[in-house]
């Protein structure tokens, strides 16, 4: 489909951390805290994986504080 339309196919994780500009608020802070449901999808692009990756950059820990996490990991 994206060749058809001339699209580009986005994780939507990477989207919101470069709408909110998470790297300038990744630098020089103590550490990242994460939260939502961890499931199969989590490694495709969600946030959580997103922001981690932001934070790992710039050697952030990141605490992940998640509302349920999915038994089919």
């Amino acid at each position: 489909m994206p060749c058809f339309i001339s699209a580009k196919l986005e994780y939507d994780g990477r989207i919101i951390t470069e709408a909110v500009g998470l790297e300038t608020h990744v630098l020089g802070a103590g550490f990242v805290t994460g939260e939502g449901s961890i499931n199969h999808h989590t490694v495709f692009g969600k946030t959580l994986i997103c922001v981690e990756e932001v934070a790992k950059m710039y050697y952030v820990p990141v605490i992940v504080i998640c509302g349920s996490i999915s038994q089919d990991l």
